[in-house]
């Protein structure tokens, strides 16, 4: 059993499902684990945040599409068009739910890996 003083063993510790980082045994380092394939935490963030702008855009596009079709063509198309304005905002409640939570499981700080032993 480790001493709760004692700091976990250096090695690859999984952040998320996908997702292994280097514990050097006193801090968190850059390298990082996604899948096979070696990266940084820096890529895996900036990889995050464009996915995320990418889908907040297309809901934002879908949106935009369903009321200018609306506005064109009367109410009875807004009607028509009610599943690609709910698809439009799904895109948007859902890429932020699920970036939000990948960005926040990458610490930053130098608390160790939870569960170590």
């Amino acid at each position: 059993m480790m001493d709760m003083n004692e700091a976990p063993a250096p090695g690859w510790y999984p952040v998320t499902r996908q997702v292994r980082r280097w514990w050097d045994g006193h801090a968190w380092g850059e390298d990082a684990l996604q899948g096979k394939r070696r990266t940084t935490v820096t890529a895996l963030r900036r990889f995050i945040r464009i996915v995320q702008w990418s889908w907040i855009g297309l809901g934002i596009v879908c949106l935009a599409f369903a009321l200018g079709m609306s506005v064109v063509y009367g109410s009875s198309t807004a009607f028509v068009l009610a599943p690609m304005a709910l698809l439009g905002v799904v895109a948007i409640v859902a890429v932020s739910i699920v970036a939000t939570r990948q960005l926040a499981s990458l610490p930053v700080t130098a608390s160790g890996p939870s569960g170590a032993a």
